[in-house]
């Protein structure tokens, strides 16, 4: 059996479910599971979305076979004492009694976020595998690219038929700007060069190009703004809304990233053929790496 764990919000969740979705392609004769429980216990965004966005099916883990995999921290979310040393108890007996005699449980927490390393597709499969992490690299799930959100759909996103209209009927090209969370944080990397350079390379590569603002930070956005003529800020969407933005963005011929899981799905569901995806070259301060892919247009976005 092997556990993927779930956690952050919608971009992060989509990741995490691309990488669960390859390896039960990759291990079909074994269980492949999800462990949704963090979303019980920590507060991501808006919470776990994909069940209400996507028609897609996923295995839940049980906390048992969560905690006795090797996710031990949930135990310190029990409050009931004779609960915990319960599953203490149990976790000591199966350790002593049984691991060894059948498969081993095995808890690996992926840091590298952004690295791909294809041994997750090497498993032994005579053991159990606890996989902690996001997963935000294209090669994860690059063979099944295909099957992937296919279910968005843009019914759901009716109040907002007009800016369809729009973004279909134009050279309409996507702008992410995220500011609420990212302000002051090791997030906080994108510089107004980098739109103004974003922007030009679009430019002068399509004929009449139609800016969609998408930002969390509609004041702020109109003010970093103000220069473009041709320009609509979308700001209909929030809360449980939020992900419409994603779906609008994926509309659009063409798109210029944050330093955004949110955006890089936009951008990676666009269908339009001809796209320029312009992208930023970080995603953290000190960090020299992004999740790209092919053909998108890198651009510095340093902060000095």
């Amino acid at each position: 059996m092997i556990i993927v764990e779930f956690c952050g919000g919608l971009g992060n969740q989509m990741f995490q479910y691309a990488f669960y979705k390859t390896l039960k392609y990759t291990y079909s004769a074994i269980k492949i599971k999800a462990d949704l429980h963090n979303y019980k216990i920590n507060k991501y965004h808006n919470g776990f979305e994909l069940f209400n966005i996507f028609n897609i099916h996923l295995d839940k883990a049980t906390i048992w076979e969560c905690i006795k995999t090797g996710k031990r921290d949930y135990l310190n979310n029990y409050q009931n004492l004779i609960l915990k040393n319960i599953y203490r108890i149990l976790i000591f007996f199966y350790n002593r009694f049984f691991i060894n005699k059948i498969k081993k449980n095995i808890y690996i927490k992926w840091v590298k976020s952004f690295d791909f390393d294809p041994s997750f597709f090497n498993l032994d499969i005579n053991q159990n595998y606890y996989l902690s992490g996001y997963w935000i690299n294209e090669n994860y799930f690059n063979i099944i690219k295909d099957a992937l959100f296919i279910d968005f759909q843009v019914s759901e996103i009716f109040n907002n038929s007009l800016i369809i209209k729009k973004i279909v009927n134009s050279e309409s090209v996507s702008i992410h700007l995220r500011r609420g969370d990212y302000v002051g944080t090791e997030y906080d990397v994108l510089t107004n060069d980098y739109y103004k350079n974003a922007i030009n390379y679009i430019s002068d590569r399509i004929i009449n190009p139609v800016f969609f603002i998408f930002s969390d930070d509609k004041e702020y956005a109109e003010k970093y703004f103000d220069y473009l003529p041709n320009k609509y800020l979308v700001s209909e969407n929030h809360g449980n809304n939020s992900y419409k933005d994603m779906l609008l963005m994926s509309l659009c011929k063409h798109n210029i990233n944050a330093n955004s899981s949110f955006s890089f799905w936009g951008a990676y569901l666009n269908k339009n053929n001809k796209k320029i995806v312009v992208t930023p070259n970080i995603y953290l301060k000190n960090r020299q790496d992004y999740p790209v892919c092919k053909d998108w247009i890198i651009i510095d976005c340093i902060k000095k």
